[in-house]
């Protein structure tokens, strides 16, 4: 069911459901968060027609590929594209489901400028990997506690080309 169908008392008229929610679902797989140190934080997002809703979180939604044999959808693990819904219970009696960059936390203890926001953030397109390249390498043991070498050279810059590494593993018995 849409969120328009659900409401916190009797006779509440219905908001549409464009005012309530920005996006459709990213994926059929989602998690529910209840984030603690947001827990019935008074809050406050735009809408559509630019009005200003006010109303305390409940918990967040997100969205994930469930299965990795499954087709991607694109949305939920592009880092450009992926986005928590966080659940407001509006101060109208509706809910709503505004993503991150639309709702506006208000903590007396640590917002000074209500409305403005703490940080200016940027949308990652990056996917970060510690692993996407050859810069070290474990050693080859049983330990279970591994040492870890760096593949520099004696000159003590790292190698740059795949071929370079083979050849210094190659060169030094890694």
């Amino acid at each position: 069911m849409p969120i328009n169908a659900f409401c916190t008392k009797p006779n509440i008229p219905e908001v549409d459901l464009h005012n309530l929610v920005l996006w459709n679902s990213f994926s059929p797989f989602v998690t529910v968060t209840k984030f603690s140190n947001l827990a019935n934080l008074r809050m406050f997002y735009m809408d559509r027609t630019k009005t200003k809703i006010s109303g305390k979180y409940l918990f967040t939604l997100d969205w994930y590929s469930g299965d990795a044999n499954s087709l991607d959808d694109g949305y939920s693990e592009n880092p450009g594209q992926h986005k928590c819904g966080h659940v407001i219970q509006r101060d109208d009696g509706n809910f709503a489901i505004q993503p991150n960059n639309r709702i506006f936390a208000l903590e007396p203890s640590f917002t000074t400028k209500p409305g403005k926001p703490v940080i200016h953030r940027l949308i990652n397109t990056r996917k970060w990997d510690v692993e996407d390249a050859a810069k070290w390498v474990t050693e080859d043991s049983d330990a279970y506690h591994y040492d870890i070498m760096n593949m520099e050279n004696e000159g003590g810059f790292v190698l740059d080309s795949y071929t370079e590494r083979l050849k210094y593993m190659e060169e030094n018995g890694i």
